[in-house]
């Protein structure tokens, strides 16, 4: 029975109908950068899209959303050791420590993975993305039609893609890399001990095209060797990259002999082309490991152990009632009845504060508003200012950036984050650069770092964006009065 999948790709939304064994009978791309324009309603873009449905023919029905991985945060995080049931909670709070956003504005998921650390933790690889970004999405497919049920990402998509059509085992006895590439993106994803534990997208530049790769392969190498040490990636797997033979000879470089293209059976096709659609006819596959499955609409809960608290109250309360009525008669039926009230009342306020609890971090969130209204700033903007005066990534990257408002009187917001440069001559021209150009900077010491062999060099960002004061327009009429009576 086909299925329809449905991708929320940069360059349009890509839908397809396939079974369970890969065989595909439709395959359409709404080639529209509309679904990203935030100035239509959810409504208005819906409508759009039901009507260029029904002029390809196309009959919406229950669904799966893809989402790409650019659209996505994937990060791996250690735990420590505990029971399944207690394991959502303990992701959700490490998660909290590590993003910007409040976890409520978060849609989250996760899978376990084997950690080789010494420490007896456990390893997770979450993946999350802002819950109404994912609540829009969902309201848009669902005015053209769709019954969305499940949202997954494409690095679990194209693994499975892999194993069904090439026969990996998904990092079973060793690590094996696949990379899928639609025309200048690519997609690099690790799989280790049968689950992924490291995706990185990139996009490739008109020229110079091939560096991006070669530095995220070397980047993919070395975050897979800090969490499983003296380990090399077996087979490299390549998705989408037939047409591109600058691609597969440095696949072939850097895997030599190990490097395997896949490609769709010609006797599923039903279209003389479906490059490109080979995430989605993954998404359509049987995982027969649910452990190791996103779905970032029906994500993993703690399973809540029933409250059995209640009945033993009853049941002592009812022993007790019984006792002091053979022995007390008339006086311990009061007494019963006051214990009961006893018992609603804590009740009542176990629930009161309960309830007080879970509003902790809505208020939290409506305080963090209360901060940017307080500010009178337009994040864009600010964000704007700072990107304006940043090199290329040719010279430094950022691997983490926080903006926070700043309730001052000469400044607007405080960008905090750490980076990576190939030089310290580059943070100092940073700095310099961002000086001169209404930032207030607070020098940071750097320090050399093995992580990114191409960028050496760890520095921490600490600036203030001072406030552009205008000049009064009263002042200045003045001094053209006073000018040209002179």
């Amino acid at each position: 029975m086909s299925q329809q999948i449905i991708e929320w790709s940069i360059d349009g939304i890509r839908i397809v109908s396939a079974d369970a064994t890969g065989r595909v009978s439709q395959a359409v791309l709404w080639d529209s950068f509309e679904h990203h324009d935030t100035s239509f309603t959810a409504q208005e873009l819906g409508e759009k899209l039901k009507k260029w449905l029904s002029s390809q023919s196309i009959s919406p029905g229950t669904a799966t959303l893809l989402l790409p991985r650019e659209m996505v945060v994937v990060r791996q995080l250690q735990l420590p050791q505990s029971p399944d049931d207690e394991l959502p909670d303990l992701v959700k709070f490490q998660s909290a420590s590590k993003s910007s956003m409040a976890i409520d504005d978060l849609a989250l998921d996760y899978i376990k993975l084997e950690s080789s650390a010494s420490g007896g933790g456990q390893a997770v690889l979450t993946a999350s993305i802002d819950r109404k970004r994912l609540r829009r999405i969902r309201e848009i497919l669902t005015t053209a039609g769709f019954e969305v049920q499940h949202a997954t990402i494409t690095p679990i998509a194209i693994g499975q893609f892999v194993k069904q059509f090439a026969g990996a085992s998904l990092g079973q006895s060793q690590p094996e890399m696949v990379v899928f590439q639609r025309k200048s993106l690519i997609e690099l994803t690790i799989f280790d001990r049968g689950a992924l534990v490291f995706s990185h997208s990139m996009v490739l530049p008109e020229t110079n095209r091939l560096k991006p790769l070669e530095s995220g392969i070397t980047r993919s190498i070395i975050a897979l060797n800090q969490t499983h040490p003296n380990v090399d990636i077996d087979h490299c797997f390549a998705v989408g990259t037939a047409e591109d033979e600058d691609v597969l000879q440095l696949l072939n470089k850097k895997f030599p002999g190990n490097v395997k293209v896949v490609q769709i059976p010609e006797s599923l096709k039903s279209f003389s082309d479906i490059n490109g659609y080979e995430p989605l006819i993954g998404a359509g596959l049987p995982i027969a490991n649910s452990d190791s499955r996103i779905d970032l609409l029906n994500p993993r809960k703690r399973a809540e152990k029933p409250d059995r608290r209640k009945w033993y109250w009853i049941g002592g309360g009812t022993a007790a009632a019984l006792l002091m009525l053979m022995v007390y008669g008339s006086f311990s039926s009061r007494k019963s009845g006051l214990e009961a009230s006893i018992a609603a009342l804590n009740d009542s306020i176990s629930e009161t504060d309960r309830k007080l609890k879970e509003g902790d971090p809505q208020l939290e969130a409506f305080q963090n508003i209360d901060s940017w209204k307080t500010g009178k700033i337009d994040p864009v903007s600010v964000w704007n200012r700072l990107r304006n005066h940043m090199p290329g990534t040719d010279r430094l990257y950022m691997s983490e950036l926080r903006l926070q408002p700043v309730v001052a009187t000469d400044s607007e917001a405080r960008f905090t984050g750490v980076g990576f440069a190939r030089l310290r001559n580059d943070v100092d021209n940073l700095n310099q650069q961002l000086a001169e150009n209404g930032f207030r900077v607070t020098p940071q010491a750097t320090t050399t770092s093995s992580r990114d062999p191409d960028y050496p060099i760890r520095f921490e960002l600490n600036v203030e964006v001072i406030k552009i004061v205008d000049s009064d327009p009263k002042v200045t009429q003045s001094s053209k009065k006073q000018s040209s009576k002179s």
